[in-house]
């Protein structure tokens, strides 16, 4: 039988995976599991996280010389930006900054914040996350790895959504390598390839330009994180009450658009490592 465990937070030192009941001298490499997790990251509808992400994989136990032991197997996949919430994440006593106190609508937030008896919806939200399933990927490669000794290969495909069903041919494991490079051509990693200046609001609205998407995200983030999130609802009203973006921004943040591109830009660059 097979079972696994997870461990870690989404802005912790990493995640750890563990996996009992493999059997002795099944091949496993770093690199294999590298390339899952890259898989993971890519395709339609990844959010921003996920190009920030590097998923750095380290092999813990259960593995010699690239071969199982046949005792658990146990990997640990860091996160990039672990540096940034090293106070607030803190394993360590001591205050870790502001509690969150207003749940999310849509997540596990208010649930957990009343099964575990906590007024920081932080320590709910860190493990309910996304992030989390970057432990179950090292996971679902360690099975399928198992399974391809005795010739059984995995492909999986939305049939359909409620009563919308799908009308592309089904596909094969034959056509796996064409999914396989699908998934690679829509990675987006940084650092960025184009200027920042290049997605200035609205042209790139205007154009359904989705690759703005991730540097929208992390630059609310940014803001929010450094200046408050008030300030980004001054903001929004000032845009509501038809001031100009350039305007707008100055006076919510204390800084310039031009600015502010150019300290982004080098965060990014950060983020990249």
């Amino acid at each position: 039988m097979l079972r696994f465990l997870t461990a870690g937070e989404s802005h912790g030192p990493g995640l750890v995976a563990i996996l009992e009941g493999l059997p002795r001298g099944l091949s496993v490499d770093a690199a294999g599991v590298s390339a899952e997790l890259t898989r993971r990251r890519g395709g339609y509808g990844r959010g921003a996280r996920m190009a920030v992400e590097q998923d750095e994989v380290e092999i813990l136990g259960g593995v010699r010389h690239g071969r199982t032991l046949g005792s658990p197997v146990a990997m640990l996949i860091r996160n990039t930006e672990w540096p940034k919430w090293e106070t607030i994440m803190s394993p360590g006593p001591g205050e870790g900054g502001k509690e969150v106190t207003r749940p999310r609508p849509g997540h596990a937030d208010l649930a957990g914040m009343i099964k575990y008896g906590t007024d920081d919806a932080r320590d709910i939200l860190e493990r309910a996350s996304a992030r989390e399933t970057a432990a179950r990927t090292v996971v679902g490669y360690l099975c399928r790895s198992l399974l391809e000794q005795v010739d059984i290969d995995i492909l999986s495909h939305v049939v359909s959504i409620g009563d919308i069903q799908a009308k592309t041919q089904l596909p094969t494991p034959d056509d796996r390598p064409a999914i396989e490079a699908w998934f690679a051509s829509q990675l987006v990693i940084f650092p960025p390839d184009r200027p920042l200046a290049d997605f200035e609001l609205p042209a790139a609205f205007a154009t359904a330009d989705w690759a703005s998407y991730p540097y929208a995200f992390l630059a609310v983030s940014e803001v929010g994180e450094d200046r408050g999130f008030a300030a980004v609802d001054k903001y929004y009203r000032l845009i509501a009450s038809g001031t100009s973006f350039s305007a707008a921004f100055t006076t919510a943040f204390g800084i310039s658009p031009d600015d502010f591109y150019t300290a982004f830009e080098s965060h990014l660059e950060s983020l990249s490592g």
